[in-house]
């Protein structure tokens, strides 16, 4: 068990996203929906944004490469009982 003085030290860990351009409110999102939805919507003012993908396409390679990384440690991560 972690004393307690060591868990408030940790960094808090939330959903991954971003701050809404418009209004500022927090946009939760994931490595997938960035990489196979077309826009994110900000659900405080209902901003849609839209991903070009071609634009992004190297930001977009890179994601793509880490979701598949993340996979693998997600799959081998378990322990067999």
């Amino acid at each position: 068990m972690i004393p307690i003085r060591q868990r408030a030290q940790q960094p808090l860990q939330r959903m991954p996203g971003m701050p809404c351009p418009r209004c500022g409110s927090y946009i939760p999102t994931s490595i997938q929906q960035i990489l196979f939805s077309n826009s994110l919507c900000c659900p405080a003012c209902g901003l849609k944004l839209n991903i070009d993908k071609t634009k992004s396409y190297k930001a977009l390679n890179i994601l793509a490469k880490v979701n598949e990384a993340q996979q693998r440690v997600e799959g081998t991560s378990h322990f067999s009982k």
